[in-house]
């Protein structure tokens, strides 16, 4: 017998970040989408134009006490450019315990402990500021402004609910 399970997850939309003398380099990269691609990768809900050739990495990272949240992070970086992200991360169970905001907090979290190593090493932190909410297609977001060393940029956050089967 198959039950529905809700589960959520949270995708970091588009998330840009940029050395000053790079911000420059990304309008020139941006007019010339030819070195771009789009990808839709299976088992998620988006499509993105990244760079030709992102490095995709996938994890299961241990979350709380008893929660395993599963990482997935696209990641397209140059020697002196920006840096272009999209992280998508599940496993915050959808229970009475959380609603969406307080399941949004938790993958901001999740998200702030786990994406600066991926950029800068073992010892990075994040900075994020928030900018403002937002929504995207129904879900409900976020924006912030992220400081990791050297890097400074955007993050767009959304909350996405999606119906799972299982047995």
């Amino acid at each position: 017998m198959l039950k529905r399970r809700h589960s959520s997850s949270i995708l970091m939309a588009a998330l840009l970040l940029t050395t000053v003398a790079a911000a420059r380099n990304l309008s020139l990269a941006q007019s010339d989408h030819s070195d771009w691609q789009t990808l839709r990768p299976d088992g998620e809900e988006f499509s993105i134009l990244m760079p030709k050739d992102p490095k995709f990495e996938e994890s299961k990272e241990p979350y709380h006490r008893d929660m395993t949240l599963s990482t997935r992070l696209y990641l397209s970086t140059a020697a002196r450019g920006p840096v272009l992200a999209v992280v998508s991360l599940s496993g915050i169970k959808s229970t009475g315990a959380y609603n969406d905001s307080s399941r949004l907090n938790s993958y901001v979290d999740a998200f702030k402990n786990w994406f600066p190593q991926k950029v800068r090493g073992k010892d990075a932190v994040a900075r994020l500021t928030f900018v403002a909410d937002k929504t995207l297609y129904g879900n409900v977001g976020r924006e912030y402004r992220v400081v990791i060393g050297d890097l400074s940029g955007t993050a767009r956050v959304f909350a996405t609910r999606r119906a799972s089967m299982q047995p």
